[in-house]
């Protein structure tokens, strides 16, 4: 393959990761957790703290779903931080991840288990 042939792919290639829809996010606002639950993109919320080991354990791996998975929002929420949405969301036990998507409630997770994590999320992205 001539230089000029593998450039102009290798260019193409760059212009589709930029056009991919890879999203995460660390909420720090009330307001900001409602407006991405009640999109019509699948929301994986982890909620956390920093104190929490196997939060800290399962943080990389949301971030990391955030830059391989399209058109789901990923998103961390520190309890710590944000006390309320613990106590609105229901949030007893760390980690708890929740599965929700035009504001509905669709599944949620306790605990550090990778295997149910994408499992669910195989699950709810075709819904």
């Amino acid at each position: 393959m001539n230089s000029f042939k593998m450039l102009r792919k290798l260019n193409h290639s760059a212009i589709l990761k930029m056009h991919r829809r890879n999203i995460y996010t660390e909420i720090t606002k009330v307001d900001q957790y409602l407006q991405k639950v009640n999109s019509d993109n699948l929301v994986v919320a982890q909620f956390g703290a920093s104190w929490c080991a196997p939060c800290k354990k399962l943080k990389p791996i949301i971030k990391k779903l955030g830059e391989e998975k399209e058109n789901i929002e990923f998103l961390y929420i520190d309890i710590d931080e944000l006390p309320e949405l613990g106590e609105n969301e229901d949030i007893n036990e760390l980690p708890t991840v929740l599965f929700r998507k035009k504001g509905k409630y669709l599944d949620k997770i306790i605990g550090m288990n990778e295997q149910e994590l994408m499992k669910s999320i195989e699950k709810h992205q075709s819904d």
